[in-house]
């Protein structure tokens, strides 16, 4: 739970800074309305917020490895392959195999053969 620091807050704002604290609020309600309207022009063409943002960081000349688009979105690996994968099946995005990668049906197989040598080993 939260609350506001109430006195204390009201001693730091000063006359030359409370203008700036009124305009805080209105600041906060265009905020939410801008992305409130974003959400739903962009629900109209089947995109999701953010996927936006994702589909811009994208280049068809020079295809990006999942890590690196999350990194540089700041968002988290599975979050980013989620998005990539629903715009994958709207057409929107297709994968491109850049000979490292490794279906994970075979990854998983690799996995449990090197786990297999390893207790062979031991």
């Amino acid at each position: 739970m939260f609350r506001s620091k109430g006195a204390q807050l009201a001693d730091m704002i000063t006359p030359e800074s409370a203008t700036k604290f009124r305009i805080l609020p209105r600041l906060f309600s265009i905020n939410k309305a801008t992305r409130s309207l974003l959400a739903y022009k962009l629900a109209e063409i089947d995109i999701y917020a953010g996927q936006d943002e994702l589909l811009l960081a994208l280049n068809p000349e020079a295809p990006l490895r999942v890590s690196l688009l999350a990194d540089s979105l700041e968002i988290r690996t599975p979050t980013v392959s989620k998005m990539l994968h629903r715009l994958v099946a709207s057409g929107l995005v297709e994968r491109v195999k850049d000979g490292r990668d490794v279906p994970p049906a075979e990854a998983e197989a690799a996995y449990y053969a090197q786990l297999e040598v390893m207790r062979i080993a031991a």
